[in-house]
């Protein structure tokens, strides 16, 4: 019986930091039944480009969330143990959109206990002061998360919650490494390849990139990936 085996071409790369079409070269796909404004005839080549933009836009804003959750629970978890250090009972910080023009901070109010009595005002604390304004700019007022959810309205004055209890669980420290890896892919595949690339091809580019880099800087790349081989095996290790 012959061999039957098919090899598939790997997709080429087009040079690195190729605006249109991302890091793979174009490759050809069926026209849309669909047009942006939901009627049935072709789209134009403006039409296509404009629909590309909002999916990449879109991809971008995914691709980012997760550094705002990192930012969003960090700032969380530090308002929390100022809170619970001065009040012990405190169980929620409440929180209000800034009303100044242009600013997007979120502020810190209200400390109330489990009953929702108030015990006290965050910015009464004269010697957090400065820390509790490094950290309400990482607060993000979009998030729909358990540490901090706010209904969001531009400039009117709206107040989120963030929930004690929730913000100082040792889980929303961080990301494990592999969640940490996969918002890194999605990250790159938007801001540099086709969005229709699976996960394992990006991870393959950005490897890719990463040879490039090592032999411009003078670094051992083989030498590099064998330690952090063993970085994660100790890591798993450690986990069993």
């Amino acid at each position: 019986m012959g061999d039957m085996t098919t090899t598939r071409a790997t997709p080429s790369r087009q040079p690195a930091g190729t605006p249109v079409g991302g890091q793979f070269a174009a490759q050809a796909k069926p026209a849309a039944d669909v047009c942006l404004d939901g009627s049935d005839r072709p789209e134009s080549s403006h039409e296509q480009v404009a629909g590309a933009a909002i999916e990449r836009i879109m991809a971008l804003e995914a691709a980012s969330a997760p550094g705002v959750k990192a930012q969003t629970f960090a700032a969380a978890r530090g308002m929390a143990a100022i809170a619970r250090s001065q009040w012990p009972e405190a169980a929620t910080i409440k929180t209000r959109e800034c009303d100044q023009i242009g600013c997007t901070r979120q502020h810190a109010e209200e400390v109330l206990d489990a009953d929702g009595n108030e015990l006290g005002q965050m910015y009464e604390l004269e010697d957090y002061e400065q820390d509790l304004i490094d950290m309400e700019s990482g607060l993000s007022p979009v998030l729909g998360q358990d540490v901090f959810s706010a209904s969001y309205s531009r400039h009117d004055g709206e107040h989120g919650a963030i929930d004690i209890d929730e913000a100082l669980k040792p889980s929303h420290q961080e990301d494990t490494p592999a969640d940490r890896a996969g918002e890194t892919i999605s990250g790159y595949r938007a801001r540099f390849d086709d969005l229709d690339l699976d996960d394992r091809t990006v991870a393959r580019d950005m490897l890719t990139d990463l040879h490039h880099w090592a032999r411009s800087k003078g670094v051992d790349l083989d030498e590099v990936m064998a330690s952090a081989r063993e970085v994660a095996d100790e890591e798993i290790r450690g986990q069993q």
